[in-house]
């Protein structure tokens, strides 16, 4: 068997970017959870500033601004150095979003702080109590996302991964 190239180890190497858990659990949560109770099978919403669009970890590749007399400004960043990822917002702003639970963000919380308290808490609260604990810690946005994609839609997927095919589930310690 002959080795692969100079050429084919690039494109190898660059078609296999890091597993960003929020992107890919979302994903299989909309297949398996959403998409095959659908009629009409919908292609997935995902808005800019939604939590679940920021669990995906995005990297912003363009940016357009329409502005106040109607022009558009687009500012378009062309290379792979010059780029932008996109990050969490101060997570109180996702205290209206359905995605996450008051159980889900106490989860979180223990997680990083296992003494901390949140009994009687509102969603708000807990955020802002996880945020601090964020800022103190300095948790990486990577590793809060992941700690969110694992309790929002792991629990949902993990009942269903006999459907998720092998090769699909093997890339994932929790699925296999």
């Amino acid at each position: 068997m002959a080795l692969p190239n100079a050429a084919d180890r690039y494109l190898k190497y660059i078609a296999s970017p890091p597993i960003i858990y929020g992107f890919a659990y979302c994903m299989i949560d909309y297949y398996l959870n959403i998409r095959s109770q659908s009629t009409s099978k919908a292609p997935f919403n995902m808005w800019p500033h939604m939590l679940k669009f920021a669990l995906t970890e995005p990297t912003l590749i363009y940016r357009s601004k329409i502005t106040n007399d109607g022009n558009i400004i687009t500012d378009v960043f062309p290379s792979k150095n010059n780029t932008y990822s996109d990050v969490l917002l101060p997570l109180s702003s996702y205290s209206g979003s359905t995605t996450i639970s008051v159980a889900n963000i106490k989860n979180v919380i223990k997680k990083y702080s296992p003494s901390a308290r949140v009994n009687g808490l509102n969603k708000e609260k807990l955020l802002q109590l996880l945020e601090d604990i964020r800022k103190t810690n300095n948790i990486t946005n990577a590793d809060l996302c992941n700690k969110f994609a694992d309790e929002i839609y792991l629990p949902k997927i993990v009942l269903k991964k006999a459907d998720i095919p092998l090769s699909l589930r093997s890339q994932f310690i929790d699925l296999r």
